[in-house]
């Protein structure tokens, strides 16, 4: 069984490791299912577009449910190692993504963790491998509240905000309401929300299928609505091969709502 004094160094290390990253951002979500991953992985190729190509850092801290490689067609990637550091996996865009499913030898295999070991591994992501030269991070984090965002949250040094994701649908809405309880605890400052599957266009008629806008909740909850992105096949299915739709058609409009809303985090992030 490990010290408390190799835990504290453990979490020391990963403070200061995260200490000179300029930016960032934790992605959470009230429940599952409502596109996190997706906005985290597109986040970052946003980011990538708007003049940080290969100074993004994307860690996939979703440890039962990693698909940030997924998105990027990075489900055969594997990690290497340099001067005993672990090297993320170099993506499209150059964004550099580091997710536990590069450490597994088949992709499909469970892991099976309790709490301690969660926060153990979240705390050597941002430890152990190598973020230097990173401008800006984005941890893609499981919905709800529990061990994998509070490691997250205690382990990066001064954290820029965070960005909610949610579908108009109302029991996402109502779980979100927790999250929001959760980040006033811990100290981090929700820079926005993200409506996803707000709606499809059909001919240039938006059908809304999950229910009204999110505004009036944002509305009291005095949260910026950063975007409300479309259900869309073409940027919501897993890649596994050739570039994300943002890269491939960077002009397009769902690609240059990302952009907008990367360029509006750096905005609030002052």
């Amino acid at each position: 069984m490990e010290s408390f004094a190799e835990d504290a160094r453990r979490k020391r290390m990963a403070i200061e490791t995260t200490r000179d990253i300029k930016y960032k951002f934790v992605v959470l979500s009230g429940k599952g299912g409502v596109g996190k991953s997706l906005v985290s992985a597109n986040l970052a190729l946003a980011f990538s577009l708007i003049g940080y190509s290969g100074r993004v850092g994307l860690l996939d801290a979703d440890i039962h449910g990693a698909t940030v490689p997924l998105y990027l067609g990075l489900t055969d990637a594997k990690v290497s190692v340099n001067n005993n550091k672990i090297l993320p996996v170099t993506g499209p865009g150059g964004i550099r993504v580091f997710s536990i499913s590069f450490l597994l030898e088949k992709e499909d295999l469970p892991v099976i963790w309790r709490g301690p070991l969660k926060t153990k591994f979240i705390e050597q992501s941002l430890a152990d491998v190598d973020w230097s030269g990173v401008d800006v991070l984005i941890v893609d984090t499981p919905p709800g509240t529990g061990d994998e965002p509070m490691a997250v949250v205690r382990s990066i040094n001064k954290i820029t905000g965070a960005v909610l994701v949610t579908t108009p649908a109302e029991l996402s809405i109502y779980e979100l309401e927790k999250t929001l309880l959760f980040l006033k605890e811990v100290g981090v400052k929700p820079l926005g929300v993200i409506e996803n599957m707000s709606y499809v266009d059909c001919g240039g008629e938006k059908i809304r299928i999950f229910g009204p806008p999110i505004d009036e909740f944002a509305r009291q909850a005095r949260l910026e609505v950063l975007g409300y992105i479309p259900i869309d096949p073409l940027i919501g299915e897993p890649r596994s091969d050739g570039e994300p739709y943002i890269l491939r058609y960077p002009e397009s409009p769902l690609s240059q709502l990302f952009v907008k809303i990367a360029k509006r985090l750096l905005e609030l992030a002052g």
